[in-house]
C-alpha cells in the first residue's frame, strides 16, 4: 500500500520553495559584522575617552603647577619687596643722620663719642644695601656713603683744633680764677689792718704788692682769653665754610642713590621734577647758611678792627 502526502504538504512546501531565501550574515574575525562593531565602537569610545580624561588631568595638572609656580613666585616677590623697604627705607633715614653728623661734629657742645657712633651704626645700615640692592643702586650708595665718609673726617680733624682752643679757654678760666681767689684773699688781708689799725708801710706793701701781682696776672690771662676766642671763632668760621662747601659737594651724589632705592621698591616718582625741587630747595639753604657765615666774617672783622683801635 502506497502512502500518499496530504495536499496541503504539497502547497506547504511549494510555498516554502516560493520564499526567497534570507543571505547568511557576514562575519569578522569570526563573529558577525554587527557585532564586532559593535566592540570596536566600544574600544573605541574607550580609548578617546581614557585620552581625554588623560589629556584633561595633564592640563588640570599644568594649571596647578603654574598657579602654584606663580604662588610661590608671588611669595618670593612680596619677601624680596619686604627685605627691601626694611633695607632702603632705614638706608635712606641712615644717610640723612650721616649728613646732620658731619654739622654735629664741628659742635663743640656735642659729645664726639655720640657723634661718631651715631655716623658709624648709620653707616653699617647704610652699607646693607650692598646685600639685597642692585650693582645700580649699590654703586649709587657707595659713591655717597664714601662722600659723607670723607666729609665726616675732613671735619673731625678741624674739631681737634677746634677742641684745642676751647681746653687752652679752660685753662684760663681755672688760672683766673685761682688769681681772682689769691686777690680777694689780699684784699682781706689789706682791709683786716685797716680795720686794726695795723697799717704798717712794710705789711701793707707786701699785700698790696701781692694784690697787684695777682690783678695782673688776671689781666694777662684775661687779654690771652680774649685773643683765643678771636682765633676760636675765626677758626669756627672757616670750619663751617669748609662744611658749607663739603655740602655743595655732597649734594648731587643723593638724588642719584635716593632715585635707585625707589625705583627698585617700585614707588611712583617723577625724578626730574623731584630733582629740580631737591636742587633749588638746597640752594636756597646753603645761600642763607653762606649769607650767615659772610655776616659773622664781617663782625669778627669789625670786632678785630675795634680791638686794634683801642690798642
Amino acid at each position: 500500500m502506497t502512502f500518499m502526502p496530504p495536499d496541503y504538504v504539497f502547497a506547504m512546501t511549494a510555498l516554502t520553495h516560493a520564499l526567497p531565501s534570507v543571505p547568511s550574515a557576514p562575519t569578522i574575525a569570526g563573529l558577525p559584522a554587527t557585532v564586532f562593531g559593535n566592540v570596536v565602537s566600544g574600544v573605541v569610545g574607550s580609548v578617546i575617552t581614557l585620552f581625554g580624561v588623560l589629556l584633561s588631568n595633564w592640563h588640570n595638572r599644568r594649571l596647578k603647577r603654574d598657579e602654584l609656580g606663580h604662588a610661590a613666585a608671588q611669595r618670593d616677590r612680596e619677601r624680596e619687596m619686604a627685605l627691601r623697604r626694611d633695607v632702603f627705607l632705614p638706608a635712606v633715614e641712615a644717610g640723612l643722620v650721616m649728613q646732620s653728623s658731619i654739622g654735629a661734629v664741628t659742635n663743640l657742645e656735642m659729645s664726639v663719642a655720640t657723634v661718631v657712633e651715631r655716623f658709624q651704626a648709620s653707616n653699617a645700615t647704610f652699607a646693607k644695601v650692598a646685600v639685597v640692592g642692585a650693582q645700580e643702586t649699590v654703586t649709587a650708595c657707595q659713591q655717597l656713603s664714601a662722600g659723607l665718609g670723607g666729609a665726616f673726617t675732613d671735619l673731625s680733624l678741624q674739631r681737634g683744633t677746634l677742641q684745642q682752643y676751647q681746653n687752652r679757654l679752660a685753662e684760663l678760666d681755672r688760672y683766673i680764677a685761682i688769681h681772682e681767689g689769691l686777690r680777694d684773699s689780699w684784699i682781706k688781708v689789706q682791709q683786716d689792718l685797716v680795720a686794726k689799725g695795723e697799717k704798717n708801710a712794710e705789711i701793707w706793701t707786701a699785700a698790696r704788692g701781692h694784690f697787684t701781682q695777682h690783678v695782673s696776672e688776671i689781666n694777662k690771662a684775661l687779654t690771652e682769653r680774649g685773643n683765643v676766642i678771636q682765633s676760636r671763632d675765626l677758626k669756627q668760621l672757616e670750619v663751617h665754610e669748609m662744611l658749607a662747601k663739603q655740602l655743595e659737594l655732597l649734594s648731587p651724589l643723593f638724588p642719584p642713590a635716593l632715585f635707585a632705592m625707589r625705583r627698585e621698591l617700585q614707588l611712583p616718582l617723577d625724578e626730574q621734577s623731584f630733582l629740580e625741587r631737591h636742587m633749588d630747595l638746597r640752594a636756597q639753604q646753603l645761600a642763607v647758611f653762606k649769607d650767615a657765615l659772610g655776616k659773622a666774617r664781617a663782625g669778627l672783622a669789625q670786632a678785630a678792627q675795634g680791638q686794634t683801635a683801642a690798642k
